[in-house]
């Protein structure tokens, strides 16, 4: 609770999946009015999430101010053995799979929910034995909580997201690339133009499970061709991504790009967007055309394209592959946040 004026919370746990999707309107709207979301905390993705890799321990913590939701964790717990012990660790819907996570809060609610949520913590103690919040950007008031005196914390740094701040002139960004990098991908655009029809078009909803499958197809023969197994051949994962980009699309938040020479698919990106920044998940391009760089001209593409629309950051998110800092990127490190409770004597 909270003695601030107008400011009353309190916590409704949410221990299944009709429960959770009986706040799913007020998720989103939640979401939406965030200006520190990304699509990884939507109900689009996370519902999504839990239908195909969660367990019977769903744990997600709701935050209302009286009847108006200001605050969501969407955990659950997760039991594992470590040192021959079995432990309960209360973590984020979502992990593994997805490159930022966080607890989604009203503006100006932010300090309150979080404190309720530290609160609640310490409250239901009893059924958990660790925390471990991971892939928390730096803005995440998470990073800032104050736990209460029977738990501590620890923050340690996770992974590295790559990323391209993106100037207002599409001339102005090809200047600040590598020369070289910079050359070669322009010449390969125009062999692909010179040699015939070249287009970047973007999935709809009539069109979306084709694309889907082009992505599927052209992901796992680039992984081929460079004698790797991809990271989407295996069904349970594709069926996450046809749904998760279903509603993704129905919410504004999916910009699943194909290149098309001559109307055939030689590239595809799946990307996620929200406000002004552009989220790169993962890609894929035909062998066939290798000697044309489609991955690079793909990228090209969408970049011009993103500026063009006055979106200001390109985010490679986890990896410190070598293709991203071709592209002007600096990196943002992801942390990961540990609670546990006190030892007592």
């Amino acid at each position: 609770m909270d003695d601030t004026p107008g400011i009353s919370l309190h916590i409704r746990e949410i221990k299944n999946i009709e429960e959770l999707n009986e706040v799913r309107s007020e998720w989103i709207e939640l979401y939406e009015a965030s200006s520190q979301s990304t699509p990884f905390q939507s109900p689009a993705w996370l519902i999504n999430w839990w239908k195909y890799f969660g367990n019977d321990n769903l744990y997600t913590a709701a935050v209302y101010n009286r009847r108006i939701l200001v605050g969501l964790a969407p955990m659950y717990i997760f039991n594992y053995r470590s040192n021959n012990e079995n432990l309960r660790q209360l973590t984020f819907i979502g992990t593994g799979n997805t490159d930022y996570m966080d607890v989604l809060c009203r503006p100006k609610f932010e300090r309150e929910a979080v404190r309720t949520i530290s609160e609640f913590l310490l409250d239901t103690k009893e059924n958990w034995d660790v925390c471990d919040f991971q892939e928390l950007r730096q803005s995440s008031p998470l990073l800032k909580i104050k736990v209460p005196e029977m738990l501590e914390s620890r923050i340690i740094n996770s992974d590295v997201c790559p990323v391209a701040v993106l100037p207002g002139s599409f001339y102005d960004y090809l200047q600040s690339l590598p020369v070289s990098f910079r050359k070669n991908t322009v010449r390969a655009r125009r062999q692909l133009w010179d040699s015939g029809t070249l287009r970047l078009e973007t999935a709809k909803k009539e069109n979306l499970d084709e694309y889907m499958d082009w992505l599927f197809r052209l992901h796992n023969a680039s992984w081929k061709n460079r004698n790797m197994p991809g990271l989407l051949e295996e069904s349970t994962l594709q069926n996450f991504h046809r749904d998760a980009a279903r509603d993704l699309l129905e919410q504004g938040s999916l910009r699943l790009y194909a290149l098309k020479h001559d109307g055939r698919i030689i590239a595809a990106v799946y990307s996620l967007i929200k406000n002004d920044r552009l989220y790169y998940y993962i890609g894929g391009f035909d062998p066939a055309f290798s000697k044309y760089s489609p991955g690079s001209v793909i990228l090209l593409e969408i970049n011009e394209s993103a500026i063009s629309e006055g979106i200001r950051k390109f985010d490679f998110l986890r990896g410190r592959e070598n293709y991203k800092y071709k592209w002007k990127t600096e990196d943002r490190n992801n942390y990961r946040l540990f609670i546990k409770k006190k030892l007592t004597e």
